[in-house]
């Protein structure tokens, strides 16, 4: 073993609860990362609200409504973090309003068609999954409890938009079909994009 992964073990091996003593620097960086989870997560919920008014049937209505119910929810529980962090919720939303924090780009983009939503959302999911399967290892045990929460409520949605690309690939006109391609085209960079440049790219 490599001298750089056994402080990286030894590292990893110290856990932390809200009441432990800690350095500033890994306090500041555990506010700073949920705060822009909590933000993400409720900034998120706003291209699928914007189409409440226009959900073709009532049965998906309700899987909207529930998945922008757990959104928020997942907003709450990661605010609650940044919160006894010492950063105050009202903050978190100020900082945004205001330009003083910015969010991914991927946050920028709304659905033109219904089609696009299934196979944006499917994208969307497996690569909040990834990256909160990465972050609920760490060492901060209040906002690793709540990854964990928030990753099998993120599966759920997962599954929701699998089966909405489902039923438009099976039970869609041939244009219906040509859209879902299309946004697959279309998102699948965007989200690649989401995870940033290779770890080679960030420390040269």
């Amino acid at each position: 073993m490599s001298e750089h992964n056994t402080i990286d073990n030894e590292r990893l091996s110290t856990k932390y609860e809200l009441w432990s003593e800690m350095p500033d620097g890994y306090r500041e960086g555990i506010a700073r990362v949920s705060s822009f989870q909590s933000l993400a997560e409720v900034v998120g919920v706003l291209p699928f609200s914007d189409w409440m008014g226009r959900v073709p049937d009532f049965a998906r209505k309700q899987m909207f409504i529930a998945k922008i119910q757990d959104e928020v929810g997942h907003g709450h529980i990661t605010a609650r973090v940044a919160e006894d962090l010492g950063v105050p919720r009202e903050k978190i939303l100020t900082d945004f309003v205001e330009g003083r924090t910015k969010l991914l780009n991927i946050f920028h983009f709304g659905f033109e068609t219904w089609e696009e939503i299934g196979i944006a959302a499917l994208l969307m999911n497996s690569s909040a999954i990834v990256q909160f399967q990465s972050l609920d290892k760490g060492t901060y045990l209040p906002y690793v409890r709540a990854l964990k929460k928030i990753e099998k409520e993120e599966g759920f949605h997962y599954h929701h938009a699998l089966d909405l690309t489902h039923q438009v690939m099976t039970e869609g006109t041939n244009v219906q079909r040509a859209r879902v391609q299309q946004a697959f085209e279309t998102w699948f960079p965007r989200l690649i994009g989401y995870f940033g440049p290779p770890d080679s790219a960030v420390y040269e």
